[in-house]
C-alpha cells in the first residue's frame, strides 16, 4: 500500500517564499543543510510545487536510470527552451533518442586520436602565450583553450574572434536558470522588456555565428568527419531521421556551449586544488615528467597518465561542474515509503553525494587515489555522476575525460598556478559550479 504523507523536510510559510529566497541567495549550503537535517528524502514546496531532493545513490539510479521514462527535464531547463533550442539537453522522448543517435558516431574512439591532437595543439599554443608571473583569471584562461577546441573538433574551424559574444552570450542564457521558481518571479521575466531583450540578443549572436558556420560548410560541401558534417549529411536524407537547418543550429548551440564550458570549469577547480596541494602537485607533476619526458602528450599516453585522470576525477568529485539535475515526475513514483506525485520536481546532487561521507572518508580531502581500480568499484555507482547517468548521460563524457586529462598534463609540464589571494573561493551554483568571485591565479614556469 502506497504511502500518501510526505517526508520530512523545511516547511513552507508565506508560499513558499522563504524557501525560495535561502534557495537562490545559497543553493549549495540550502541543499547541504537539507540533507543534514532530514536525510535521504527531503521535501519541501515552492509556491504549489511540491519539490523532493535525494541523497541516495539507489534513489539517483532509479531516476536516471531504472525508471528514466517517468521523469522529464526539469522547469529550469523548459524556461530556457528559446535560448538552446530544442538539442539533446532539453529534447525528450524518441525525439531525444533519435538526436543522440544521429551524433553519437562524432564521439566514438576511432575519432579520439585526431580530437587529442587538436587539443594538444590549442594547449600548447595558449602555454606560449603565457609569461612567468602573469596574473590569470584561470575559468577565462581555460575558455581561452577549450572554446577552440570545441569548435574545430566539433565543426571544423576557430571562433576566436568571437570569444566574447559567445561568453556573453552563455552568461546571458546561463542567468535564466533557477529551478525552484515560483510562478511569480517566472512572470516577471517574462514582463520585463530588458530581460527578454537581452536573451533574444544572446540568442541572436549564438545563431547567427552558427548559422555563418553551417553556410560556410554547406558551400564547401567539405566532409571533414567532424560533428557538423553528420549532421549536415541528415539534411539530404531519405528517411524519418532528416534534421532540418533549425535542428542542426540547436543542436550546435547545445553542444558548443556544454563542450566548452564543462571541461573549463572542472579544470578551474583543478588548478585551484593542485594549488593549495603540493604534495599532490609534485606527484603529479613526477608522472608527468616520466612518461611525456619534455614532450607533449598524445592520445596514446593517456593509458600511461592514470594520475593525471585521477586528479581531474577527485577534481570534478569535490567540485563537479554541474552541481544537481532537476527532473520533473510524470506519474506518482514511489521511493523509500514515500510517494513522489506526479508533476513534483526530483532534485538529485552531485555536489551532496561527492561530499557524502558514507562513500567519501574526508570528504573535502583533495586525495587522488580515491580513484585507484579496486576503490572504485567498492562504491555504489551513482556515488560519482559528475556526467549524469542514464540515457541522458552527457554524450561527451570520454571527449570531456580525454580534453581535461591532455590540457592538464600539457599545461601542467610547463607551469604552475598560484593563488593571488589566500581566501578559499567560495562556489556558487546555477547550471554550472563556477567560483563566486573571479580566481586570479599567478603563472610560475617549470621546465619538464
Amino acid at each position: 500500500m502506497e504511502s500518501s504523507f510526505y517526508p520530512p523536510g523545511p516547511k513552507s510559510r508565506f508560499f513558499g517564499l522563504e524557501l525560495h529566497l535561502a534557495s537562490q541567495r545559497d543553493p549549495l549550503g540550502f541543499m547541504e543543510r537539507a540533507a543534514q537535517e532530514y536525510g535521504d528524502i527531503v521535501h519541501f514546496k515552492i509556491g504549489q510545487r511540491h519539490v523532493y531532493l535525494l541523497n541516495h545513490p539507489d534513489y539517483i539510479k532509479d531516476v536516471l536510470v531504472s525508471h528514466y521514462a517517468n521523469f522529464l527535464k526539469g522547469r529550469g531547463i523548459v524556461r530556457r527552451d528559446n535560448f538552446l533550442g530544442e538539442g539533446l539537453l532539453t529534447s525528450e522522448g524518441d525525439f531525444h533518442r533519435r538526436q543522440r543517435q544521429i551524433t553519437q558516431p562524432a564521439f566514438h574512439h576511432e575519432r579520439f586520436a585526431a580530437y587529442g591532437e587538436t587539443m594538444t595543439k590549442v594547449a600548447l599554443d595558449a602555454s606560449l602565450s603565457w609569461s612567468a608571473g602573469a596574473r590569470l583569471d584561470v575559468l577565462e584562461a581555460m575558455r581561452e583553450i577549450t572554446l577552440p577546441i570545441t569548435s574545430q573538433t566539433l565543426f571544423g574551424t576557430r571562433v576566436d574572434t568571437e570569444h566574447e559574444r559567445i561568453i556573453a552570450a552563455f552568461r546571458a542564457g546561463l542567468s535564466r536558470f533557477r529551478p525552484f521558481r515560483p510562478a511569480a518571479s517566472r512572470l516577471s521575466d517574462r514582463l520585463s522588456p530588458l530581460h527578454q531583450w537581452r536573451l533574444k540578443q544572446a540568442r541572436f549572436d549564438l545563431e547567427s555565428l552558427i548559422s555563418r558556420i553551417i553556410a560556410e560548410r554547406q558551400r564547401s560541401g567539405d566532409d571533414r568527419g567532424d560533428l557538423l558534417s553528420l549532421l549536415l549529411a541528415r539534411t539530404g536524407a531519405e528517411d524519418e531521421q532528416f534534421m532540418s537547418d533549425r535542428q542542426i543550429r540547436d543542436e550546435a548551440i547545445t553542444l558548443f556551449i556544454g563542450g566548452f564550458e564543462n571541461v573549463a570549469t572542472a579544470l578551474t577547480w583543478t588548478w585551484y586544488l593542485l594549488a593549495r596541494h603540493p604534495e599532490v602537485e609534485e606527484k603529479l607533476h613526477r608522472e608527468l615528467d616520466k612518461v611525456l619526458e619534455g614532450r607533449a602528450p598524445v592520445a596514446a599516453d593517456l593509458s600511461r597518465l592514470g594520475y593525471t585522470r585521477m586528479v581531474f576525477e577527485e577534481s570534478m568529485r569535490i567540485y563537479p561542474p554541474v552541481p544537481r539535475l532537476v527532473r520533473t515526475a510524470i506519474r506518482d513514483y514511489q521511493v523509500g515509503q514515500y510517494t513522489i506525485p506526479a508533476k513534483a520536481l526530483v532534485v538529485v546532487s552531485q555536489y551532496l553525494m561527492h561530499r557524502d561521507a558514507r562513500y567519501y572518508s574526508q570528504p573535502t580531502r583533495f586525495y587522488p587515489e580515491r580513484w585507484m581500480p579496486e576503490a572504485k568499484r567498492a562504491r555504489p555507482a551513482y556515488a560519482y555522476f559528475p556526467f549524469g547517468g542514464g540515457s541522458r548521460r552527457c554524450i561527451g563524457e570520454g571527449f570531456a575525460y580525454m580534453e581535461g586529462v591532455l590540457l592538464l598534463a600539457t599545461l601542467a609540464s610547463r607551469w604552475r598556478l598560484r593563488p593571488v589571494s589566500r581566501t578559499p573561493a567560495v562556489p556558487t551554483a546555477t547550471h554550472f559550479l563556477h567560483p563566486k568571485h573571479n580566481l586570479y591565479m599567478v603563472a610560475e614556469s617549470r621546465t619538464p
